[in-house]
């Protein structure tokens, strides 16, 4: 197969092996080092979609990311630029995704969810901490994820690629300023998700979908939610680091709920929600619950939209 928009210079050092992604502005192929046959993604970011406010911060990111090493961050080997675009040499991330692991596994608890988004903010805080927002945290194919994020070695969430489920209000928006809470909003979503098997915001039609996303309204619907760490509801917990005299409760929905804030000053930092009961204490009132029935409905449901839109 002809790649004729990747670099000269990447095609010396790596060869193609084939497209594994692509997004709305760009491209992601498995590659294997010529010299010694390590596996490696390349993601093409094309300059042309987008804006040269992006481009420069995109630029400097890159530049940070180059001396990124957290075991919970995906790490930038190399890139190469051209007028046209920018190709990015990543860590090429094995194992599968993690909807199709958790089937696989055959049991998933309150606890292991609560583990896995331990990791990710422990990725979000470091390289918040370095002055790197993600700002598209939505859990997509391997090696399109964004610029850096990883959900545990090997354990990446993947979803239809161009839905806004994952974003925050002001990105559904378009506003032209935001920060690092956006990353914060995503892993609202993505926790309500692991727990609940779908989406606090849904519908099939992208325009209805933004004005919920918008509007900020959300249920813990009744009967998925009844399961999750019951015991806990009663339970209360002095966050003194976020508030003085502020109480929180210990369960997953107290999670949730700081984390989709349609004011962002409002919600969790990435250090904050590490620091919640329900992260920290590992979901201590767990449902004990397998949740894999409803993960495995969440995963058929998404193939369906993505299969539908690629018909």
């Amino acid at each position: 197969m002809d790649y004729i928009d990747l670099s000269p210079d990447l095609m010396t050092k790596y060869n193609i092996l084939g497209e594994i992604g692509r997004g709305g502005f760009s491209i992601v192929y498995e590659a294997i080092s010529r010299i010694d046959g390590t596996r490696y993604a390349v993601k093409t970011i094309y300059k042309r979609y987008v804006s040269r406010k992006g481009w420069v911060n995109l630029q400097r990111e890159i530049e940070i990311l180059r001396s990124v090493k957290h075991p919970n961050v995906l790490s930038l080997i190399e890139y190469f630029e051209s007028e046209s675009q920018i190709d990015l040499v990543l860590e090429f991330m094995t194992g599968g995704e993690l909807f199709e692991q958790i089937v696989q596994r055959g049991n998933f608890s309150e606890r292991d969810a609560s583990t896995i988004i331990e990791q990710v903010l422990q990725g979000l805080a470091y390289l918040h901490s370095m002055g790197v927002a993600h700002r598209d945290l939505k859990p997509v194919v391997v090696a399109d994820f964004g610029l850096a994020k990883n959900f545990g070695r090997g354990e990446l969430l993947q979803t239809h690629c161009g839905t806004p489920s994952y974003a925050a209000p002001e990105v559904v928006r378009g506003d032209d300023v935001y920060d690092k809470a956006v990353d914060l909003w995503s892993v609202g979503v993505i926790t309500y998700v692991l727990l609940a098997g779908f989406f606090p915001f849904y519908d099939e039609d992208n325009d209805d979908l933004r004005e919920k996303i918008i509007s900020g309204k959300y249920e813990f619907v009744s009967p998925y939610w009844d399961k999750i760490s019951p015991q806990g509801e009663l339970s209360v917990f002095t966050y003194v680091t976020v508030q003085p005299s502020t109480h929180y409760n210990i369960t997953s929905k107290d999670f949730v709920s700081q984390l989709l804030l349609l004011d962002p000053t409002k919600r969790f930092t990435a250090v904050q929600a590490l620091q919640h009961p329900w992260i920290k204490q590992h979901a201590v009132f767990d449902c004990d619950i397998n949740l894999k029935e409803s993960i495995d409905t969440f995963r058929t449901q998404q193939r369906r939209l993505k299969d539908s839109a690629n018909y």
